[in-house]
């Protein structure tokens, strides 16, 4: 590996030209994704780069995107770790993480936890509406308008779009075609779209800007130039009717967008007919796969949500207009950093507690006399208990003859007082086994509404 990683270093020393280490640096980002995703960490990006190609038939990038030297590179930096790992596993290792997690995931259902929903090419675009909120209202816009026909002014900003576009066209394809779905997924297609808007908002407040005046210069990037072919007068009327056109089906989009905010609000807003938990939980299943989950009883964010939904939908409806448009555009944006500050700083810090054991360890070392009472956990496997306390904590899976012996121990040794980390469910097991002389859950379900601790004097 160092033989190869000095070869691609020697082919390389002293290169200055921006376009070959930009390529270079693409595919050390590709390498290191390649650790955690195997092929797709390469496969993804380099098919949205063939496929951009394809879209603006320029081949000629094919010789310039430094292929050798990126096979050179994720040789280098990915195929350590795999061979080392097969050294020390053996088959194990390519039997779960190749063939099990990479190839099994992406053809079959395994681990899935989606049973009973609607996995089809559909479950992402739900996902896609939560994920984007309230931005899903210009999410359609913005994939669609580098799809209208560019002329020689476009440069640049049509070039990016294509690929852009292509980007969240495979990645959208290659996720919802693979049998495994969780929700977080699709977050690959995330910034295509987010940056597909914010050209789309660009050229509209650029084209605000421009005044009518036929000695006007417009600003750098600014599709500027008229339809060819036609005489002076003809292309500006021509250019005219075009802005015009655009002009509506921007309002219409708008307008469009506007009921998509309000769909996908309503759906994190209310808890549906027959369900056992509310549509706010679909932000955090996001960030988790385990999507069956209780909500605790004591968090309602129903009103806050209404509250973003209906305001980011008013403010959609008056991008619509000409004449508002531009305040509009800023309003929104605005409109939209309250929403993620109040996910961060409210939603995800009142949520956070109840998907983790934080808290609950915290509580313990507040309330232990000294580290003679230990901490035990107890029927877990959520790996928080080890991480938390820096992994110096008794762990049973589960119960019987070896957790009594170690409790039997413990005892001797003068250990009394012991504070057990189980679930709450799995409390009263707990109290029959151990037989103590005195036993109290000192958290409730309004700290965390998945794990408790417990207090036992043996």
């Amino acid at each position: 590996w160092g033989s190869i990683g000095g070869l691609l270093l020697y082919t390389n020393w002293g290169e200055r030209r921006v376009r070959r280490l930009c390529y270079h640096a693409a595919w050390l980002m590709a390498a290191i994704s390649t650790m955690a995703k195997g092929p797709a960490g390469f496969g993804l990006p380099m098919v949205c780069g063939f496929a951009y190609i394809c879209a603006n038939k320029r081949f000629g990038e094919l010789l310039r995107m430094e292929m050798l030297s990126g096979l050179f590179i994720i040789l280098a930096v990915a195929m350590p770790w795999y061979v080392a790992m097969y050294v020390r596993h053996g088959a194990q290792f390519t039997d779960r993480l190749i063939f099990h997690d990479m190839f099994n995931r992406a053809f079959e259902h395994v681990h899935d936890t989606n049973e009973g929903d609607d996995t089809s090419f559909r479950f992402y675009i739900w996902q896609l509406g939560y994920a984007t909120f309230p931005w899903i209202g210009f999410a359609p816009l913005g994939l669609v308008y580098w799809l209208r026909r560019r002329d020689a002014g476009d440069g640049q900003r049509g070039d990016v779009s294509v690929f852009l576009g292509m980007w969240f066209i495979f990645a959208f394809v290659l996720f919802s075609l693979m049998g495994t779905k969780f929700h977080h997924y699709l977050l690959p297609a995330i910034p295509p779209i987010a940056m597909l808007i914010g050209i789309v908002l660009d050229d509209i407040l650029l084209s605000g800007e421009r005044t009518k005046s036929q000695g006007d210069v417009p600003r750098e990037g600014y599709r500027s130039q008229p339809p060819l072919g036609l005489a002076a007068g003809e292309r500006g009327d021509a250019d005219e009717r075009r802005a015009s056109h655009e002009g509506v089906m921007v309002g219409a989009s708008a307008l469009a967008g506007a009921m998509v905010i309000l769909l996908a609000g309503r759906d994190m807003a209310v808890t549906p007919e027959g369900a056992d938990q509310p549509g706010a939980i679909r932000l955090l299943q996001l960030f988790t796969y385990n999507y069956r989950r209780g909500w605790p009883e004591n968090l309602d964010f129903s009103k806050t949500i209404w509250f973003f939904t209906i305001g980011a939908a008013f403010i959609a409806v008056l991008f619509a207009a000409r004449r508002t448009r531009r305040y509009a555009t800023f309003g929104f944006v605005a409109f939209a950093f309250a929403w993620a500050i109040w996910g961060v700083d409210d939603y995800m810090m009142k949520t956070a507690q109840h998907w983790g054991q934080h808290e609950i360890i915290t509580q313990y070392y507040r309330m232990r006399a000294s580290p003679e009472e230990p901490l035990v956990a107890y029927q877990m496997n959520w790996k928080g208990e080890n991480f938390y306390t820096g992994n110096h904590v008794p762990a049973f899976v589960s119960s019987g003859a070896p957790f009594v012996t170690w409790l039997k121990g413990e005892k001797e040794k003068g250990h009394h007082v012991m504070y057990f980390i189980t679930e709450h469910q799995r409390v009263g097991g707990l109290k029959n086994e151990i037989s103590p002389k005195t036993f109290a859950e000192v958290t409730d379900k309004n700290l965390d509404n998945k794990f408790t601790l417990c207090r036992a004097e043996l």
